[in-house]
């Protein structure tokens, strides 16, 4: 036997011609009768070497997903190993295996038979799981999920060792305070002044994504919990009849408003692990103008857009300002109308994008007090979307994709609920349309993404038995 070596279980299988016919601790062959002139080519023996897994738990300072230059490890972490099925992977004795990282962070399983797994990471107390496969380099990124803490299926061959098993964690950060009527419209919290009940309030990240949406309780307080340190903004919206006071009046954060009356929304917050901002309020009042909005609309003309109102008893206005944005959150300035008195006005945007454009009004008067219409979107052109059906599913989906996204890179992925990766494809051309067969799933319901350039698209869907 070569050294570290272990002989493979004896006579597996019915094909004598391809198993191990070495007993596994003598590595003696059973007897062979050999007769006159017989050649028995069958007397083989298969060796092989046991593997390992494992690296390091750290914390995730910057929240970014990879273990950078200076981020501790984390001991005293319960490190539990799984079967390919998901199952726990028990010892000769019929005890899981599970481990404990020392105090730098590390954890390895040993003597492994060749196989595929998976490995469970228990979070300890008050910390969350970092982003899941951030960046390329496997070595140092997160690998669990970060709901259930498991990995994706890992196979090791005979004598391999895998140690790029990470799990990043992280002491969450949050983010919210409180929405409130500003009856007089200074834009600081007076004595009297209640909060404001079941008011949208929306987080996103620093790409502009959205991550949750809350609405503000009886008092008026809202909260965004268990988020990674990076850079946020929020956005509040307004119940109609209200308008957003100005920001920033006075010498105290904690009592003055931090929305923008232009977009809604706060500027940059940056979290660090562990900090709760409860700072970022909204102070939001009934404003209304001598002038009355008749009608506000904005519709394709040519190769630009008309945005196009209305207005009635237009006293002591100063002037108009359009204002545009690609998302619906971030808005500009797109030009001001002087006031004239004379009722019907418009504004052409020159070079509307591709997709989705929405508009807005702002109304001010010559006292300083601003008014914001409705908003109003323009599809100009066309917008990625993605089709899946049968929905319900049995055995398989069909996947469409919209005319721009076709022979285009993309990663196809499936979800489950619980957001087990079920499914990946990466193609380097997408097909109009695509089949994935799903009979292997359990009956529940998925979400399918397709991430192509800067398109991520989302589309939940059933599997039914």
């Amino acid at each position: 036997m070569p050294a570290t070596y272990i002989f493979t279980a004896q006579n597996a299988g019915t094909d004598t011609t391809v198993d191990s016919d070495a007993d596994t601790a003598t590595g003696i062959s059973a007897v062979v009768t050999l007769t006159s002139g017989q050649n028995n080519p069958t007397i083989d023996a298969g060796v092989y070497q046991l593997a390992s897994l494992g690296d390091t738990v750290w914390v995730d300072n910057n929240g970014n997903g990879v273990q950078d230059a200076g981020e501790p490890g984390k001991g005293g972490v319960v490190v539990n190993l799984l079967d390919g099925a998901g199952n726990p992977v028990l010892d000769g004795s019929g005890n899981a295996i599970t481990t404990t990282t020392n105090t730098s962070g590390y954890y390895e399983f040993i003597n492994l038979l060749p196989g595929t797994y998976a490995v469970q990471f228990e979070l300890p107390a008050t910390y969350i799981f970092t982003t899941q496969n951030a960046g390329v380099n496997d070595a140092i990124d997160s690998d669990p999920n970060t709901v259930t803490g498991i990995t994706q299926t890992v196979t090791i061959i005979s004598g391999e060792n895998n140690p790029t098993v990470d799990a990043g964690i992280v002491l969450p950060a949050s983010i919210g305070n409180y929405v409130w009527d500003d009856v007089d419209g200074n834009g600081i919290q007076d004595a009297g002044e209640t909060g404001l009940n079941n008011v949208v309030v929306i987080s996103y990240d620093a790409a502009g994504n959205e991550i949750v949406r809350d609405t503000t309780d009886a008092s008026g307080n809202y909260s965004f919990i268990d988020l990674l340190p990076g850079t946020y903004t929020i956005e509040v919206v307004p119940p109609s009849g209200y308008t957003v006071s100005n920001p920033n009046q006075g010498t105290d954060s904690t009592t003055d408003s931090n929305i923008s009356t232009t977009t809604n929304t706060s500027n940059s917050i940056v979290l660090v692990q562990g900090q709760n901002d409860s700072t970022i309020d909204a102070g939001l009042h009934i404003a209304t103008l001598p002038v009355r909005l008749v009608t506000f609309n904005a519709a394709p003309q040519g190769n630009q857009v008309n945005v196009t109102w209305k207005v009635a008893n237009e006293i002591n206005v100063n002037r108009y300002e359009v204002f545009f944005s690609k998302d619906g959150r971030n808005f500009s300035s797109m030009g001001t109308v002087n006031a004239a008195n004379r009722g019907n006005y418009n504004l052409l945007h020159m070079n509307p994008v591709n997709g989705l454009n929405y508009y807005r009004l702002k109304v001010i008067d010559n006292n300083g007090r601003v008014e914001f219409s409705e908003i109003k979107v323009v599809n100009f052109g066309t917008i990625s979307s993605v089709t899946v059906y049968p929905n319900p599913a049995v055995n398989t989906i069909n996947v469409t994709v919209s005319n721009d996204m076709i022979n285009k890179a993309a990663s196809i992925n499936i979800f489950a609920a619980d957001g087990k990766l079920m499914y990946q494809r990466k193609v380097a051309a997408l097909n109009q349309t695509e089949s994935i067969e799903v009979r292997t799933f359990a009956k529940g319901k998925y979400t399918l993404q397709i991430i192509s350039g800067t398109n991520v698209i989302n589309k939940p869907f059933l599997v039914i038995r």
